[in-house]
């Protein structure tokens, strides 16, 4: 404590002596809940949560425009959403259908080193197939039953025709 904390501290020692012992009247602490009710009478969750609104008119335009956003790009998007759905559910099981996704790709692998990729001057990317097993060699999970199938591929190609980088390509279609 700082030396004018303990003055006070002091001063006022007597006092707290003299109120440890006081013990308020028994209807005093009925009487303050009655009055309390009377001037703020309990209010509903539903007249406190219109009685917010009303206070904040600019959340509530605000939450009006938000619903009214979403709803129109909603509509906007709905003839996307339709249109991949209707091809999904008529599509035979085992077939391949187009999706409004992008491609998927992973990172691009480094085929040696590293330092190579900075110092290419004119590195160009071929679209490649190879056999779904060469996943694995990468780290990454092959399914058995899949392993003999293409999986489409990028390859980064240096300037003298050597491959520099590959990445694995998930294209456009889903296979059901």
């Amino acid at each position: 404590m700082t030396p004018d904390e303990k003055t006070l501290h002091a001063a006022y020692a007597p006092l707290r002596q003299a109120l440890a012992a006081t013990v308020p009247p028994a209807g005093l602490e009925a009487g303050l809940l009655a009055a309390f009710r009377q001037q703020h009478p309990p209010v509903s969750r539903w007249q406190r949560l219109m009685q917010w609104l009303r206070q904040d008119r600019g959340l509530y335009l605000s939450l009006g425009g938000g619903c009214v956003a979403a709803l129109a790009a909603l509509m906007w998007l709905r003839p996307m959403l339709w249109n991949e759905t209707q091809a999904l559910q008529a599509a035979p099981a085992g077939t391949l259908v187009p999706t409004a996704s992008t491609e998927l790709t992973t990172a691009f692998f480094p085929l040696g080193d590293p330092a190579r990729i900075e110092a290419a001057q004119h590195a160009r990317m071929v679209r490649v197939s190879m056999p779904r097993a060469s996943l694995a060699a990468y780290g990454l999970p092959v399914n058995p039953e899949l392993a003999d199938e293409a999986i489409e591929a990028d390859l980064l190609v240096g300037d003298d025709g050597a491959p520099l980088a590959l990445r694995f390509v998930r294209g456009k279609y889903q296979l059901i």
